[in-house]
């Protein structure tokens, strides 16, 4: 999805690259092969969170 990397040369703030939305469970060889690239765009990533919010009501995962 959108890369740690991407984040940090875009100074995307930590909270949008940590957020559940940017998960995609895939092997490790898969993500090996992704290295540092990103996936999706921070604008995808900025609806993929908001959509995330919606859904789950903005709920913290730790509080389920």
């Amino acid at each position: 999805m959108y890369s740690i990397e991407d984040g940090f040369l875009n100074k995307v703030e930590p909270c949008l690259i940590s957020h559940p939305a940017n998960c995609k469970l895939i092997l490790q060889r898969a993500n090996s092969t992704k290295y540092k690239k990103s996936s999706i765009t921070i604008e995808e990533l900025k609806e993929r969170i908001k959509n995330w919010d919606l859904k789950y009501n903005n709920q913290n995962i730790s509080s389920i």
